[in-house]
């Protein structure tokens, strides 16, 4: 008797076996995906554009009279002094009519040096003020009535708003030396600065020849673009945003620089946003509204001394940025109807988990609800992928 119940026990072993082989033979492939893990860290918001250097403060040298312009000896890239001979005009006849433009110029010259010197003494004004509230914030942070980031704040305020006040008084010296040459277009020849019967033009200022727009002889009228000065020292970054980016561009916004041509990546901040749009037209035709925004930058001099003005960059200005958060690549996101979900790899099963997003920079995504650090990923999940699915790691 217990040989014939060994018998049966060890035929019914044999085909509970078979029959799990069976099964298994059967059950669909193991679907291959791959896979990534949460991890805490930052995650920034950024906008991204193409960019340029530029000389803040410029010059355009222009012919104060009508005349044969002789062949100018000032190269690009070479510098020099304020009050040095920068070109030589033959002087053509005046005639009434040139004299009438001219006077009209000198006139509309004067009023640009009023308009400059009064818009200096707002920008001063506006210093001292942003000045008095960066000591009053240094002094509260101190006593800590504010945050670090409201006295950075201030301090950065204070700071662009002493960049306005020296862009302000390089404008008043600019206007009040054209008006110096609009009068001189009219003086007699010994007060203009002839040698003989040849006008000489003066640099206004001390700085680099940026461009040369008028290099061989040629005959020219009064107010003709003839040669650019700028401080190359001084430069910094402009890039024109989509409205609806501009918009989202906070003060003193923090700027990554990179593919700048130099090691590594240079760091800026927004200086100015300007308030006024126009239209540019895309590579594709597209009409769009754009926005200048200005950034200066924050490392040495040393760092970028070989940027010159119109060399182009990538940007990518910081609206928003936080630490020490769970973040996951976007691709392991997707939209789950009104809401956003993860499969989370449960041994050799996807599980399918709803979570709520938070900053998303393009790359990674925040997670504040629904995954922790270190849970295991599917990255990119295909239309195969469903909840309970067995998977294999790629």
């Amino acid at each position: 008797m217990p040989t014939m119940l060994i018998k049966r026990g060890r035929r019914g072993l044999i085909a509970a076996g078979l029959l799990a082989v069976i099964a298994y033979a059967f059950l669909p492939e193991p679907i291959e995906v791959e896979t990534v893990r949460a991890t805490t860290g930052p995650i920034a918001v950024t906008i991204e554009e193409e960019g340029r250097a530029a000389v803040r403060q410029r010059y355009t040298v222009s012919a104060p009279i009508p005349g044969s312009l002789l062949r100018l000896r000032a190269k690009p890239g070479e510098w020099v002094a304020a009050g040095s001979p920068l070109l030589q005009i033959l002087p053509a006849p005046l005639d009434q009519r040139t004299r009438a433009q001219l006077t009209a110029r000198a006139a509309a010259a004067q009023d640009n040096v009023e308009r400059a010197q009064a818009a200096a003494r707002i920008a001063r004004a506006a210093f001292e003020f942003a000045r008095s509230e960066q000591a009053r914030a240094e002094t509260l942070g101190t006593a800590g009535a504010l945050s670090r980031g409201e006295v950075e704040l201030a301090t950065t305020r204070m700071q662009s708003a002493e960049g306005e006040l020296r862009a302000a008084e390089a404008a008043s010296r600019s206007a009040a030396h054209d008006a110096e040459e609009a009068r001189a277009a009219l003086a007699s020849p010994s007060q203009i600065g002839r040698a003989g019967d040849v006008a000489v033009v003066r640099a206004p200022v001390s700085g680099t020849v940026l461009r040369v727009f008028q290099e061989s002889e040629r005959v020219v009228g009064a107010g003709t673009p003839l040669v650019e000065l700028g401080d190359p020292a001084d430069l910094e970054v402009v890039v024109d945003l989509l409205s609806s980016d501009a918009v989202r561009v906070p003060d003193g916004a923090r700027v990554v620089l990179d593919h700048w041509g130099g090691a590594g990546t240079l760091s800026g901040r927004v200086r100015l946003v300007e308030p006024a749009s126009f239209l540019k037209v895309s590579a594709l035709g597209v009409e769009e509204q754009r926005v200048n925004v200005f950034i200066e930058l924050i490392d040495p001099r040393a760092r970028w001394d070989r940027l010159g003005d119109g060399y182009a960059m990538n940007v990518r200005i910081v609206t928003d940025e936080r630490a020490g958060i769970v973040k996951i690549p976007a691709g392991a996101v997707f939209r789950d109807g009104e809401h956003w979900g993860v499969f989370v790899v449960d041994g050799d099963r996807a599980r399918q988990r709803p979570v709520t997003i938070g900053l998303h920079s393009g790359q990674e995504v925040e997670v504040t609800k629904g995954v922790v650090e270190g849970e295991e990923l599917i990255l990119h999940p295909t239309a195969k992928v469903a909840d309970g699915v067995r998977v294999v790691r790629r």
